[in-house]
Formats: C-alpha cells, sequence, structure tokens
C-alpha cells in the first residue's frame, strides 16, 4: 500500500510538471503540442526514450522531460543514481539530435555539463 502512495504522489509531481508546460502552450506562440506519458512521437511514430512529457515546437524540435518527485532514498541525485536515465537522454538525443533533455525533481541533481542538451532543475513544491 505504502508503494502506492508514493508512486501516486510521484504521478502527482509528474502532472504538475505538465500542467506547467500545458499554461505555457495556451500563452506562448512557439509550442505546438504537450503530450504526458509519450511512447510514440505523433508526429513521426518513433519510439521516445525519455517519455514522461514530451513538449513539441513550431520550429520542429521537442523538449523531452523527466520528471522524478525525488530520489528514491530521499538524498541528493549522483551521477550513478542518474545513469539510467542519462542512458536515456543519451540515446534520445542521438535519435533526435534538435532535441533538449530536462530533468526535474524536487531533490538536487548534481552539475551536469550541459552543452549537450541536457538540463537539469530542481523544483520544490
Amino acid at each position: 500500500m505504502e508503494s502506492a502512495i508514493y508512486s501516486n504522489q510521484g504521478d502527482e509531481y509528474q502532472r504538475l510538471i505538465a500542467l506547467h508546460w500545458v499554461v505555457r502552450l495556451l500563452y506562448e506562440d512557439d509550442m505546438e503540442w504537450v503530450q504526458m506519458e509519450a511512447i510514440a512521437s505523433p508526429d513521426t511514430q518513433e519510439r521516445i526514450l525519455v517519455e514522461d512529457i514530451v513538449v513539441n515546437y513550431k520550429d520542429g524540435h521537442k523538449l523531452y522531460i523527466q520528471a522524478k518527485k525525488n530520489h528514491p532514498y530521499r538524498r541528493a541525485w549522483s551521477l550513478s543514481d542518474s545513469q539510467d536515465m542519462l542512458f536515456n537522454a543519451r540515446n534520445q538525443l542521438k535519435k533526435d539530435a534538435t532535441g533538449r533533455v530536462s530533468f526535474y525533481s524536487r531533490t538536487p541533481f548534481p552539475e551536469y555539463n550541459c552543452s549537450d542538451g541536457l538540463i537539469a532543475k530542481t523544483i520544490r513544491n
């Protein structure tokens, strides 16, 4: 039962991040659509590896968002903790050279070298 509660809280955090992007979609002219739990891109049908939230811009580039409410052990993320997420991000950017990947979490991420399209954000509510 406890794991279901934590899972729902993580889903709620993801929905809040998605809501932020949907509101931006309504007010900003450069976005075309926002998708949650994206399995494949609606325009290309290509599998998406960083699938929590995808934002498509009118110029054709996409922002892929990975949202994790907290580190599983409630500590700052380390590079080794982020290994699977970084692996998926790297492969997503290989598939989509114009894309960007953002990581969102309430627990801090390490300072990544963001020159390759990676952005890490710590969002506390």
